[in-house]
């Protein structure tokens, strides 16, 4: 795909807004991201596709540790997605808070292809690069990753060792240090980027389920999210 037309994509400045917290050189964070460092840290408004990778690469040549985007994803597991959240957390069932995950989150998510495949007595959650990450690559395919990681353990799998992770591209920085965040396999060097789980557990029930919660996320997801090409991001 042709990349030019994703950079210029607004999206949500949520989670380069989140940065500003991590790092104090707010001049160094924005440097070529053509958002003044003291209106940024309020900034109300979305920003593109190019600015966001900029400024998570400028977080990237900043950090102190090799795995800090994986705490900086952390951070991000249980919260910061708007309504896709809401709907996540009220959901009926597992595979239906996977469901409104994989219908919504594009839009807040653009550089990435989203797409559940059932495979077998497997579901796979695959992650497409819909423009080439340059540098970011890493953090921004294995944060969305560990968010679905955590997503999953709050429902309390029998085993999670059946799931794993797979990537397309062989992280050798990174490889001794997925054990401290991923509580299943990850393998490197495969066809797709994903998340694997075994299908059944899909129907693992919400003990916290709230069908007025959920109806109500729901609504306002499709409201908010359900014409990407005119969606407010600012939520």
């Amino acid at each position: 795909m042709d990349r030019d037309p994703i950079l210029k994509v607004l999206m949500t400045n949520t989670y380069a807004r989140m940065l500003t917290q991590d790092f104090v050189d707010h001049v160094q964070l924005l440097n070529g991201v053509g958002i003044e460092p003291i209106e940024f840290v309020n900034y109300s408004h979305p920003i593109t596709v190019q600015q966001h990778l900029r400024c998570v690469s400028n977080a990237l040549s900043m950090k102190t540790e090799t795995d800090w985007h994986l705490r900086w994803g952390r951070r991000m597991a249980g919260n910061f997605h708007g309504p896709i959240t809401m709907a996540m957390v009220a959901a009926p069932t597992l595979g239906e808070g996977l469901d409104a995950m994989l219908r919504y989150v594009p839009a807040r998510v653009p550089y990435l292809g989203w797409q559940g495949i059932e495979e077998g007595e497997g579901f796979r959650v695959e992650l497409d690069e819909l423009i080439d990450l340059g540098d970011t690559r890493c953090a921004l395919v294995e944060v969305p990753l560990l968010i679905l990681h955590d997503y999953v353990s709050v429902f309390n799998p029998d085993d999670f060792n059946k799931a794993s992770v797979e990537l397309k591209y062989q992280d050798a920085e990174h490889q001794s240090e997925y054990s401290k965040w991923f509580k299943c396999h990850v393998t490197g060097g495969v066809a797709s980027n994903a998340f694997v789980l075994p299908k059944m557990w899909r129907a693992l029930q919400n003990l916290d389920f709230d069908e007025s919660a959920w109806l109500t996320a729901l609504q306002r997801c499709e409201t908010t999210y359900g014409d990407s090409q005119s969606v407010d991001l600012l939520s």
